[in-house]
Order: structure tokens, then sequence, then C-alpha cells
């Protein structure tokens, strides 16, 4: 699906087989595709790119049976500018980058299928290269979008 800024983020449906109804961790494949004719940086914070991802709240699962969302641990952080550039990601005109979320501790129940999707807001999305964007743009956003991002649904089917 298409953000305001627009990147496009997509996950993929999979099906899980497990023996032990106890918590695992999930592995989410993410494609984030930038369908402009430039490059864009996009601030990682928040997003299916930051590191923390997994337990920011950017995802939500559902029991597609009840509705149900099922409860992800999450964790708020304060953040600090200047921003650093590591925590800058540059997506190519055309191009796509491929990741894999982990979530941990999800409570599946054998025989049931749930929807995953991501959601949430870019921070900070520049219209040019990492190598553009200046030190005043890291320290007050400068010249900086700002957009709402949500994925498509994907499905996870437990056996």
């Amino acid at each position: 699906m298409q953000s305001t800024a627009g990147l496009q983020i997509s996950l993929v449906s999979q099906q899980l087989a497990t023996d032990t109804l106890s918590p695992f961790v999930v592995p989410i494949a993410v494609s984030i595709y930038n369908p402009t004719e430039s490059p864009v940086t996009v601030l990682r914070w928040s997003s299916p790119l930051d590191a923390r991802a997994s337990v920011l709240g950017v995802f939500v699962v559902c029991d597609t049976e009840s509705g149900d969302t099922l409860p992800l641990d999450t964790i708020k952080i304060s953040r600090k500018l200047p921003l650093s550039l590591d925590d800058l990601v540059e997506i190519s005109a055309g191009q796509t980058l491929d990741l894999t979320v982990n979530l941990p501790g999800i409570h599946f129940q054998k025989g049931h299928e749930y929807s995953i999707h991501a959601a949430g807001t870019w921070h900070a999305v520049w219209e040019k290269p990492l190598a553009d964007v200046t030190v005043s743009q890291l320290s007050d956003l400068g010249k900086a979008t700002r957009g709402n991002f949500q994925s498509n649904v994907a499905f996870v089917k437990v056996d």
C-alpha cells in the first residue's frame, strides 16, 4: 500500500508449523518500495526500518476468526536530536529494500489464522539522496516531509 510519503510497504503471508502453544518469534518479511524517479532518505524511527520496530507498536496482529488483537510487548523510546546518519536510510529510485522483522512473544493457537499489518508515521522523508541531507536538516528535520504509512495485510496460518 502507498503511504502519503510515496513509499509502499508490503508484508509477506506465511504458514508456520508449531508443536507448541508457547510464545515464539515470528519472522515477518517486509519490503519497502520507492516508486518515485528520485532517491529518498528516510528517518528509521518508529517505522519497519527501525531496529526496534518489533516492540514499538508498528505491527498489529489479529486473530482472523475472533477479530481479537493479540497483545504484543511494546516499549516507548525517547530520542535525541540532532539525528545521526545511522538513523537514516536511502532508498534509490524504483528500488525495493527488503528486510525481516522478528516479532517476539506472540501467543498463537494451533489451527488459527492471523492477520498482520504495519501502520504508523514516517517522521521525516527527504526526496533526495542521503549524501544531500545537510547537518542543519538533521538537527531540525528541515525540508523533510511527514506522512502516514500502512502496509498490506499479510496472513500467518499456524498448523
